[in-house]
C-alpha cells in the first residue's frame, strides 16, 4: 500500500511516523492516477483496509475519523464504476 497510508514505515531497522500519513496528495500521485493510467476501464474499485495500531499508540477514534473524512473528501472521486458492490 502506498506510504501515505500507512502511519508508521520502517527506516534504519526501527519503525517511524510516517510524515506522509494520509496524504491525499501523495495518494493520488503515487498510486491512483497511475493505477487508472495503467488499468483504466479495469479498474472497478479501491479497497482501503486501516493497518493495525497498538494500544499505546492509536490516534483518538475523534481525531482519525476527521483524518479519514479529510483525506477521503480531498482525494479524487472514487466513484470508478456506477455498479454497487452489494
Amino acid at each position: 500500500m502506498p506510504g501515505g497510508l500507512v502511519r508508521f514505515i520502517r527506516r534504519g531497522g526501527a519503525f517511524v511516523e510516517n510524515e506522509n500519513y494520509l496524504n491525499a496528495d501523495i495518494f493520488t500521485k503515487q498510486f491512483y492516477q497511475p493505477a487508472v493510467e495503467i488499468l483504466g476501464p479495469c479498474l472497478n474499485g479501491i479497497i482501503f483496509e486501516q493497518e493495525y495500531h497498538v494500544k499505546n499508540d492509536r490516534i483518538p477514534i475523534s481525531k482519525l475519523s476527521l483524518d479519514l473524512d479529510e483525506f477521503f473528501s480531498y482525494g479524487p472521486s472514487m466513484a470508478l464504476s456506477q455498479q454497487s458492490y452489494h
